[in-house]
């Protein structure tokens, strides 16, 4: 889930930037969400580690790029 929701924010919200910083991002992946389902830093830290290696994106020091 937090792969599509990023997804559609980067082309979306964020089609004009090319990094933004996870706790920004992280406001608009749990936009809307129900309490249940609201993903943590340390999850959203976790998700972009595993999509950069995947070669989705880049993460560094708190900052989510494009590719």
């Amino acid at each position: 889930m937090f792969r599509s929701r990023l997804a559609n924010i980067f082309a979306t919200r964020l089609q004009d930037e090319d990094q933004i910083f996870l706790a920004d991002l992280l406001e608009f992946v749990n936009e809307g969400l129900a309490t249940d389902q609201l993903f943590g830093t340390a999850e959203a830290t976790e998700a972009c580690q595993v999509m950069e290696s995947h070669d989705e994106l880049m993460f560094n020091s708190g900052i989510v790029y494009k590719v």
